[in-house]
């Protein structure tokens, strides 16, 4: 799949398994091959930080899939 983040409240390093991380501030983007290993990082002075992410996929239940993912995450 492909994946593009939007910053849209304060820094956020981007950690990637193949690429130097990126740092980017309120307004800044990046697009990812959303199959490599990635994380989304505080990187600023606050406490936290915020973006918005657009995810493709082949699979038809990515939804699905993530939300399984994010509820495990929760109760871990």
């Amino acid at each position: 799949g492909e994946e593009y983040f939007l910053v849209t409240r304060g820094t956020i390093a981007v950690h990637t398994e193949f690429y130097a991380p990126e740092i980017l501030n309120e307004g800044d983007g990046i697009y990812l091959d959303s199959t490599m290993g990635h994380a989304y990082l505080n990187a600023g002075e606050a406490d936290s930080a915020q973006g918005v992410c657009l995810c493709t996929s082949e699979q038809a239940d990515l939804f699905e899939q993530l939300h399984r993912i994010a509820k495990k995450d929760a109760v871990e």
